[in-house]
């Protein structure tokens, strides 16, 4: 006969294994990830037991430790009927961005969690938890009315049973999806209400909801008071080891400081948030550093690094279920290619990321719209249920209640209107964002004159005509002199206005039919068609002279802009378009080692016929 000691060591031992860690308890939010991962480590060599092995599992789940938990679920493949297995498995891949792979894992693991008979209270909130994680990974499918509701009756439930740490967290991942949402306000509320509920001692848990809080207080304009509330949380994560956090912390810093125009110490903040990232392995926040990065770089003028970034930030992106990333990412790699001059793959992946939008919008409007129509088919049952129950009543009541349905079906088309009116907006905005793509491949983004690519298109196109109708065609080649002295003494914002200056200038001076653009950084290429060589000579001579003049008495902190320039005129040797502009180039290279603020005319029959010969310029 087995003794009772025995029994009820055995019965007590079965309790235990069939319940479930805590992921809100205290303990993990006021002991440091290393210390509490060394405890339970030496547990699990000293005592083989799968609660251990849970309560691993829950650290690394509370710490959004991926590299982790991943290796250490696929340990225990054995397990993938048992709840608490299956929901670590979904959370493996809600932070690989593979949403609806997450939610099947959620739901079997919430069946589960159900079973009869579970009914202690640890197992309440054991489902209670499931069901708090099943919410927030519904908002990343864009299910948001469906996540705001059970987050909030989630929310209610945590408190009423005195669960202060799970209720803080409801309000937590309320806050988040109202971020989603761009309801920045209801969102610092939402992390502001967390952070007063929680305990003092639980000051990981306080670091995190401050650091979102700083999120929102930065999105209202007041990233001085941001950067001060993200420093303390930065400061308790190194204390306390909270690597994926740190990573979350830094990339926020590097939002921050670039708000501030501080991209170079944006960028330093930035690259150490994709270290960690890279370490902890999780793809969806990987990817969402990588874009980041990517911009930074771009920010920075480091246009290969952005360009290797944001093609690995497109690779992630696109296999995951995350649209509103691929989004992201499609465009930030988009305008690192149009930065490189490959116009046309960046405007591929610029209609990759808008159509990831448009297709993020209309899940949206789909599921606000089925969510609205439900609603109206609930409530138009409800009050038809109602007429047949009183159906003995006055007129007056038929009246009444005919009112009310009429009314909500107003409302409801009026929600519909409203839903098309949102629709028809992103295609709006669909349409101008191809019409900003269209103009930036047209016009210099500083000068507002004709880039490079599009004034040789002109010249192309001008230099053809000029030749099969023998008509006169002219070029001048303009360059700001001592243009690197201005952004060296003044700064390149200084030189910029002056490039912008210039620009204007000329381009007033300049008849209809005459072309000007911006082709290096302080050059300029004039095409003049049907202009005689003399007659260009005298716009040269004009430009020079007249510009010098508006410097002085412009709002300029440069006191001296001078310009010199190269003129040349189309002739028999040149058979391209390319042997003109040379011409002229070689113009005015002589003008500049002449001195400077003059122009230069290329004179072929003054010179021998040695090609390119500077004895040519007059």
């Amino acid at each position: 006969m087995v003794p009772l000691a025995i029994c009820l060591l055995l019965m007590h031992c079965c309790l235990i294994a069939s319940e479930h860690p805590d992921l809100y308890s205290s303990q993990y939010y006021k002991i440091p990830f290393n210390t509490l991962e060394q405890r339970l480590v030496a547990r699990i060599q000293t005592v083989e037991s799968d609660i251990v092995y849970q309560d691993l599992a829950a650290l690394y789940i509370v710490y959004d430790r991926h590299d982790k938990l991943k290796s250490l679920i696929e340990s225990k493949v054995s397990q993938e009927t048992h709840s608490f297995y299956l929901f670590a498995k979904a959370y493996v891949h809600y932070l690989d961005g593979h949403y609806t792979q997450a939610q099947s894992n959620y739901e079997l693991a919430y069946q589960l969690a159900l079973e009869p008979g579970s009914v202690s209270l640890k197992q309440r909130k054991w489902v209670l938890t499931v069901a708090l994680y099943k919410a927030i990974n519904e908002a990343f499918l864009q299910r948001y009315t469906t996540s705001i509701r059970d987050l909030s009756e989630l929310r209610e439930s945590a408190a009423s049973h005195e669960w202060p740490i799970m209720a803080a967290f409801a309000d937590k991942l309320l806050g988040d999806v109202n971020y989603e949402l761009k309801n920045y306000n209801a969102a610092l509320e939402h992390y502001t209400r967390a952070s007063a509920a929680l305990p003092k001692a639980t000051v990981v848990a306080q670091a995190v909801m401050n650091m979102h809080r700083a999120q929102m207080i930065n999105i209202n304009g007041n990233t001085l008071q941001a950067l001060s509330i993200l420093d303390t949380s930065i400061e308790t994560y190194l204390v306390y080891q909270h690597t994926t956090a740190l990573a979350d912390a830094y990339l926020l810093k590097s939002y921050f400081l670039t708000k501030q125009n501080k991209h170079k110490k944006a960028l330093i903040w930035i690259e150490n948030a994709v270290k960690l990232r890279e370490m902890l392995a999780g793809k969806a926040s990987l990817a969402n550093a990588y874009t980041h990065f990517s911009g930074a770089l771009l920010d920075n003028g480091d246009i290969a690094r952005a360009l290797y970034f944001g093609e690995q930030a497109v690779e992630l992106a696109n296999s995951r279920d995350d649209l509103a990333l691929q989004w992201d990412a499609n465009v930030i790699y988009a305008q690192s290619l149009y930065a490189n001059g490959q116009y046309k793959l960046a405007y591929q992946f610029m209609s990759d990321g808008e159509r990831a939008l448009l297709k993020k919008a209309r899940f949206d409007i789909v599921n606000e719209a089925a969510r609205l129509n439900n609603d109206f088919n609930l409530k138009y049952e409800q009050l038809e249920n109602q007429a047949l129950k009183n159906e003995n009543q006055v007129l007056e009541t038929e009246l009444l209640l005919q009112d009310q349905v009429k009314q909500r079906q107003d409302e409801m088309m009026i929600l519909l209107i409203l839903s098309l009116g949102a629709l028809l907006s992103i295609v709006f905005v669909m349409y101008w964002l191809y019409i900003k793509n269209r103009r930036l491949a047209t016009f210099d983004p500083l000068t507002k004159i004709y880039n490079r690519r599009r004034i040789f298109e002109l010249g192309e196109r001008e230099f053809a005509m000029s030749k099969r109708y023998d008509h006169a065609l002219s070029v001048l080649m303009l360059d700001i002199d001592y243009f690197k002295q201005v952004n060296d003494t003044y700064g390149h914002d200084e030189g910029d206005y002056v490039l912008k200056f210039v620009a204007a200038f000329c381009q007033g001076q300049l008849r209809i039919g005459d072309y000007v653009g911006r082709i290096g950084g302080e050059e300029f290429l004039f095409l003049l068609p049907n202009t005689a060589l003399e007659d260009s000579e005298k716009l040269a001579q004009r430009l020079c002279n007249e510009l010098h003049a508006a410097s002085i008495n412009a709002n300029l902190r440069v006191p001296n802009i001078t310009v010199s320039i190269g003129a040349a005129q189309l002739d028999a040797q040149c058979n391209e378009l390319s042997d003109l502009v040379n011409c002229a180039d070689q113009a005015l290279y002589c003008a500049k080692e002449s001195g400077r603020n003059q122009i230069k005319v290329y004179a072929p029959h003054h010179v021998p016929k040695t090609a390119g010969s500077l004895a040519r310029i007059s």
